[in-house]
């Protein structure tokens, strides 16, 4: 009976330790990415348009661009309906198989609940390309 009393809480024990050694826990203030975005074009037979969101800084996340390798033509325009940024390539057949690739560094400020009535509560974070949703 001792033993199978004993062995469990070892085990409990290790795990607390290995929990609590290994895992950061809840991150408060700010938190700290890079984000990578690569996309390799495919065979292209004629003169294309491609829209790529582009990341923007806001209330919740300071984002610095670390690189834009776009090795063809491009516009930045910004969206009318959310003041979004966005990178609009126009390839043609030669840009076929090139890689387009946009690297940030993101720092997020880490959100705890709010009272009811808070006015920044009315504010959601959107992600690093400022719109909840890219589909319509």
């Amino acid at each position: 009976m001792m033993r199978s009393v004993v062995v469990p809480v070892f085990f409990l024990v290790g795990a607390l330790t290995i929990h609590a050694a290994g895992e950061p826990g809840i991150i408060k203030g700010a938190d700290e990415f890079e984000f990578v975005y690569r996309v390799k074009l495919p065979e292209i037979t004629g003169a294309a348009r491609i829209w790529i969101p582009l990341a923007k800084t806001d209330a919740f996340q300071t984002v610095s661009v670390e690189e834009l390798n776009i090795p063809m033509k491009w516009d930045k325009v910004q969206d009318r309906d959310y003041g979004n940024d966005i990178c609009v390539v126009n390839a043609q057949p030669q840009d076929s198989g090139k890689t387009i690739e946009l690297r940030y560094k993101v720092v997020r400020k880490e959100k705890a609940a709010y009272p009811a009535g808070n006015a920044d509560a009315m504010q959601t974070p959107r992600g690093i390309f400022g719109r909840k949703n890219w589909c319509r």
